[in-house]
């Protein structure tokens, strides 16, 4: 194999798992839910920080502020969202699970925590702690490179 050879990029690796499990999240959650995997996402960090705002979530999941607009506007039309005006200030906006999105939060859980688990499941103790230190270690790289640019 020479150097120029795709499958010798780690970022080649990452892309395809992540557009494989994309894929499989986005027909499960379809499926099962009728939701995009956007609107799933976004129910899920809104499940795991309550009260919080399209900011914060920004924040919180790296996704684009519009795109995640859009799944907030999405999960809303569901009646799965609300969206919550602060008395003292009205311009901030602070979302919440109704209580069908609470419902489908509850849903979503194991079955993420589940496909999660078979997944490790691949990998021996060594092999989960390697990975995730090689991933802590591509982090800070690629924090550093930013902070270079």
């Amino acid at each position: 194999m020479t150097g120029k050879n795709i499958e010798n990029l780690i970022i080649y690796h990452i892309h395809r798992i992540s557009r494989q499990w994309g894929r499989q999240s986005a027909n499960l959650y379809e499926r099962e839910f009728g939701l995009k995997l956007s609107e799933v996402w976004v129910l899920q960090l809104i499940g795991d920080f309550p009260d919080t705002t399209i900011s914060q979530l920004t924040g919180h999941s790296h996704m684009d502020k519009a795109a995640i607009s859009r799944a907030v506007s999405g999960l809303e039309r569901k009646k799965l969202v609300t969206r919550l005006a602060q008395p003292d200030d009205r311009r901030l906006i602070r979302l919440a699970l109704s209580a069908a999105g609470q419902e489908v939060y509850a849903k979503v859980v194991p079955l993420r925590e589940g496909r999660q688990k078979r997944l490790e499941a691949r990998l021996d103790a060594g092999d989960r702690a390697a990975l995730f230190r090689a991933f802590d270690k591509i982090y800070a790289q690629l924090g550093s490179e930013v902070a270079d640019d």
